[in-house]
Order: structure tokens, then sequence, then C-alpha cells
């Protein structure tokens, strides 16, 4: 097992590993019910997501895609995080109009959900730059607008920890 995500409402654990296989568990016995194998091909699938509604899964992988699954294990979308080849993934923060993806190439990707009108999604331009020197390892957001998003400054220094503050307007 590589990743591990659980989802009270829902009522269900999800986890993923490094053959792109997603698996399903039951919280309250234990019992695996549904499994999705090859999610992404070879790729290892480096972070998941829920919609807000919960019915739509989000995978983050190493080849630079997002894939939108329904629980049925069926994929809407294909979303193109690394234009410029493969991108690991490390975040997916699903707001309420917008995915915004962060990684290895130092920037933030963003997708809008009412433009999903074709299987394979290309991203929107993010307007706030390049802020980070580094990957980018994680992202958090407080409504109604502010996103913050942290990296490791190497080589190891006094501010080894580096946060942004971005407002989302």
């Amino acid at each position: 097992m590589h990743r591990l995500d659980i989802f009270i409402e829902i009522k269900m654990v999800i986890s993923s590993d490094v053959g792109s296989t997603v698996s399903f568990w039951m919280i309250d016995t234990g019992q695996k019910i549904k499994q999705f194998t090859g999610c992404h091909g070879n790729a290892e699938i480096s972070t998941m997501a829920l919609d807000a509604n919960e019915t739509r899964l989000l995978t983050g992988s190493t080849d630079g895609t997002i894939k939108v699954w329904d629980l049925n294990g069926y994929c809407h979308h294909t979303l193109n995080v690394g234009q410029e080849g493969a991108v690991d993934i490390s975040h997916i923060l699903v707001l309420k109009k917008a995915i915004l993806v962060t990684g290895w190439d130092r920037a933030i990707t963003v997708f809008r959900p009412q433009n999903f009108n074709q299987f394979f999604v290309q991203p929107e331009e993010w307007k706030g730059g390049i802020q980070h020197r580094d990957d980018i390892l994680c992202a958090a957001f407080l409504p109604p607008q502010t996103l913050v998003t942290g990296y490791l400054n190497l080589p190891f220094d006094d501010q080894w920890r580096k946060f942004f503050f971005f407002s989302l307007t």
C-alpha cells in the first residue's frame, strides 16, 4: 500500500499502491469491496482526492496526469498536468469552482470543472506565477479565498520550510 485516504462521509477507506491499483475498503469491517487496476498504466499513483459531492475520485500520478473516476471504476476525464512531460503530482485540492494541483514542477496547475466537456482536459493559466524554488509538497485552502502552499528549502538552513499565501479572488 502506497497511499491511504479515509472518507468518513462515504464510510470507506480508499488505498492505492505503486502498481496503480485503487482499492475500496469498508470502514466498519475492513472488507475490500472493490478494486480498480491499471488506473494509470505502469505509473505510480502519488495522490488521491474526492470531489465535494464524494461521487468522483481523482487520482494523480507520476505520469503527469490526473484521472477523474466515478466510484464504479469508469474514467470520465484525464487532466494533463505535465504539459512539458511527466510531473510527479503531490497534491490535488478540490475547491468549489477549481481543482488546484501541485507537484514537482514548482507551479500550481488550475483546472475548472465547468470546462470538463471533453475526455482530455488541458489546464488553465495560473496567474500567481512560480513562487517556489523547489517542489511544492503541500497545499491547504482556507475559505473564502486563502491558499497556502509549502516546500522544502534545500539545502537546509534557518528557513528550511517555506510557505506562500495566495488570495484566490
